[in-house]
């Protein structure tokens, strides 16, 4: 098993923001310099997207370069048909494939070219999507793997049992599938800016509320989350927006801050004639900016206008994490989510917690929840009169310091690494 260091081919040049580079003929063994860790090459969305997974990517990348270890982005997402680079690491592009599985073993050499150490792959993405890739010549792939149903689909648990794949759980609720499966599993949860996504984030002094124009005296409710999909519908838009519009129906303070794509141009649903079917009135919806939506909204901005919200709205169909949940928390802001997957130990012990019934996702063979409206409600009207008292604000704040991205890629990433070196050397 393995994947031997590749030698390059002298005169092959590749592109890089413009001007040809050579891949070196050789390369010097960075073991004689007393430094024998892998490499890393990571696979997932571009670090320079404000999806989650490129949030994620871009902190643990720059994390993992200043501890001096090589590190090079491979993407899924983002950029395509140029090498690049981002805060000075690497960044190969996207292949044909939807999700670059057909790129992952020429990435990795690339990478090995370029570094001369022996390098393992880290994914960061549904791994259901690499099936039929050719991944049997690569030592070791950590895949940091989203789990959101129930129990963990079969074709998740086949990729999990290969020899040279090291599964790490990104929940706890991921890790307890693993173990029914019987598959040795790692557990590192997402991390989040906590310096960033704070209580009482500002843009030049701005508040979020006064970007928004929203008054200071109402009562908002906020959706984060991608408009992708229909059937199933993962966010589970129309039983939230329901259930909001039964809300907004019964208080006139109410209004909905909604962070998301509004047209269903990414394959998702048109939510302004859903908004509508819901009884949501016209005037107490707020939209982001639909262009700063599609270019990318800064962290600071969007701490900002997580600190607008008196609640966020995310009872999903299934969570194989839930960034949105954990950054607004940290900003004091408490989160309705479903009873399922991994969204319960999100908002432990300050959040609201809706109840669902199972739905069958037949392409995934295996479960998701779909969140009952009139238990949604009820959280909301839970939250209505409870959300901004100090004490639960506090609470969330608490639990989203437990997942600053500092303290996980200490207490987490780092013993992962070391034995990734480990399971390298043999």
């Amino acid at each position: 098993m393995g994947k031997k260091k590749g030698t390059g081919h002298v005169g092959r040049h590749t592109q890089q923001r413009g001007r040809a580079v050579a891949i070196p003929s050789a390369v010097d063994d960075r073991s004689k310099s007393g430094d024998a860790r892998a490499g890393i090459c990571w696979h997932s969305n571009f670090a320079g997207a404000g999806t989650g997974y490129g949030v994620q990517t871009a902190q643990v990348a720059r994390q993992i370069k200043a501890t001096g270890r090589p590190v090079t982005l491979s993407n899924n997402y983002g950029t395509q048909g140029f090498i690049t680079e981002c805060e000075g690491i690497g960044v190969l592009p996207s292949g044909y494939h939807p999700y670059s599985a057909d790129i992952l073993g020429a990435h990795l050499k690339y990478t090995e070219d370029q570094t001369g150490r022996h390098t393992a792959l880290i994914t960061l993405f549904d791994t259901w999507v690499f099936k039929g890739a050719k991944v049997e010549d690569i030592k070791l792939i950590a895949s940091w793997v989203p789990i959101d149903h129930t129990p963990a689909p079969p074709d998740v648990i086949e990729w999990c049992k290969r020899d040279n794949v090291l599964p790490i759980a990104m929940a706890k609720y991921g890790a307890r599938m693993l173990d029914a499966a019987g598959i040795n599993n790692r557990y590192i949860p997402h991390g989040v800016d906590t310096k960033v996504f704070q209580p009482g984030a500002t843009v030049d002094g701005a508040t979020g509320r006064q970007l928004l124009n929203i008054p200071d005296d109402a009562f908002v409710v906020g959706m984060i989350a991608a408009n992708k999909g229909v059937a199933p519908m993962r966010k589970a838009w129309g039983e939230n927006l329901l259930a909001l519009g039964q809300l907004m129906a019964k208080h006139d303070d109410v209004y909905v801050y909604m962070h998301t794509e509004k047209r269903g141009a990414q394959g998702g649903a048109d939510l302004i004639q859903l908004a509508g079917a819901c009884g949501i009135p016209e005037n107490r919806i707020v939209w982001t900016d639909q262009w700063a939506y599609y270019a990318g909204l800064p962290p600071f901005v969007l701490a900002a206008l997580m600190g607008a919200m008196d609640v966020n709205l995310a009872a999903s169909r299934g969570e194989g994490f839930g960034v949105p949940v954990i950054e607004a928390a940290a900003c004091g802001v408490p989160s309705v989510v479903s009873n399922f997957t991994a969204q319960p130990e999100l908002v432990e012990g300050f959040g609201y917690i809706a109840a669902v019934q199972p739905y069958w996702d037949a392409p995934q063979s295996s479960w998701f929840a779909t969140p009952l409206v009139h238990s949604v409600l009820e959280e909301l009207e839970h939250a209505y009169d409870t959300a901004k008292e100090p004490l639960r604000k506090a609470a969330a704040r608490a639990h989203a310091d437990t997942y600053d991205n500092e303290l996980v890629f200490q207490d987490y990433w780092l013993p992962v690494l070391a034995e990734i070196d480990e399971l390298m050397a043999t």
